[in-house]
């Protein structure tokens, strides 16, 4: 087991999930957050509890697109998910994935597992070919309703619950795994069981990992064969940049990073080591902070997270990308998704030592604070390799990995 969820989460997680499950006090916060202009009571509420409270409600954004209507059903796809598909606004990997498949004609079955808020009721989408729904284990999570037979499980992770779902939810298709993170460590806290994991490499019909690091974990305990299949891009997403963020200010140079920070493997002093090294530099934090705290200075902004659709405008308007993670194993484990998002807008970007990013072309791999320092003043000074990055993410899209997906399950062949 990874360790009891702290009190602090299991309240958080709960009053979501009791909030989530009356309808009409769902709708109440909704009307809330939509009309707090309305008076300054409202907005005070909205801004200050609501938002601090359930941030994610402001964040949603579908992954899926409407698919061709006259399109035919290739087959039902069911993805087992910690959280909903809009989590992330959209920009899980998972998510992703889901939405490669469904734009291809596939019908999506999402299934998520954590008490984490799915979109607000009033405004979910009604997209054709995809049903989302949490796992509860005190009502549906034992009698799986209202599923029909799966030509494909994706298990994104060894959730006793979704474990459950593959087994046990109508299907006629493999059962497939994906190694996307280490989970016995911080992100398995209250949930991680390693017998369970142990179960799912042995019985899933195919097993996936997104990093080297991974793959060797995997077959080791597996003995097994493993795939590769790490992180990738949607191009057409980050060719679609707005313009400037108002709240991006300008500095010498302007550096961006994107992602969650509430992880210990995220280097915030490592950051704030930049900040003071590098004065003349405008430092901008983009993601959910959770209860860590970053030092005050006066070209270190904390901007909070923000809605995918509006990442690819922060990053134009940058001139480095960076990845200051630290040398723990949870982080060397990982494929940095962002990092594909970073070189599709041609931003140079500097990281600290990372395996799976040694090589990659338009990456500076810096190791110690002076090192990472001076290699964020030159990055934007060099001339960016233009022909070899675009090689290398032609060759890393999420077209590519579900050619792959439905190549090593045979579902290519309908």
């Amino acid at each position: 087991m990874s360790g009891p969820l702290p009190w602090q989460k299991r309240l958080s997680h709960r009053l979501k999930a009791e909030l989530y499950a009356h309808e009409r006090l769902d709708e109440a916060l909704d009307r809330c957050l939509l009309e707090g202009s309305r008076g300054p009571l409202r907005t005070w509420l909205a801004e200050h509890l609501l938002l601090r409270l359930l941030p994610e409600r402001r964040l949603r954004e579908t992954p899926f697109r409407s698919p061709n209507a006259s399109s035919d059903l290739p087959g039902r796809v069911r993805i087992l998910s910690l959280i909903p598909p809009e989590d992330t606004s959209g920009g899980s990997r998972p998510a992703l994935l889901a939405a490669e498949l469904h734009r291809r004609g596939f019908a999506i079955e999402w299934l998520w597992a954590l008490p984490i808020f799915p979109w607000p009721r009033r405004r979910r989408p009604e997209i054709a070919r995809v049903a989302a729904r949490r796992i509860d284990p005190a009502s549906s999570g034992r009698a799986m309703h209202a599923s029909e037979a799966a030509d494909l499980v994706l298990l994104e992770a060894p959730h006793p619950e979704l474990w459950h779902a593959a087994r046990e939810l109508p299907r006629r298709g493999p059962i497939v795994y994906e190694a996307i993170d280490l989970w016995d460590g911080a992100l398995g806290v209250g949930w991680y069981d390693r017998n369970v994991e142990d179960r799912v490499l042995a019985e899933a019909d195919h097993l996936l990992a997104t990093s080297a690091l991974l793959v060797d974990e995997v077959t080791r305990r597996s003995r097994r064969e493993v795939d590769l299949a790490p992180n990738a891009i949607d191009l057409e997403h980050f060719q679609r940049a707005g313009p400037r963020p108002a709240d991006l200010r300008s500095g010498n140079p302007t550096v961006v990073y994107v992602g969650a920070l509430w992880g210990e493997w995220v280097d915030l002093a490592l950051v704030e080591s930049l900040a003071r090294a590098a004065p003349e530099a405008a430092i901008h934090l983009i993601g959910p902070l959770g209860g860590r705290a970053v030092a005050q200075r006066s070209n270190l902004h904390v901007l909070g997270p923000r809605p995918r659709s509006q990442i690819p405008a922060y990053l134009a308007a940058a001139d480095v990308a960076i990845v200051p993670f630290t040398p723990e194993r949870i982080a060397t484990a990982v494929s940095p998704l962002k990092v594909f998002e970073y070189l599709a807008l041609e931003r140079p970007v500097v990281a600290t030592p990372l395996p799976e990013l040694a090589g990659v072309p338009g990456v500076t791999i810096a190791s110690g604070t002076a090192a990472f320092v001076e290699a964020v003043r030159t990055a934007s000074s060099k001339p960016f390799p233009q022909k070899a990055v675009r090689d290398y993410l032609e060759q890393h899209t999420w077209a590519a990995r579900v050619d792959r997906l439905l190549e090593i399950t045979r579902l290519a062949r309908r």
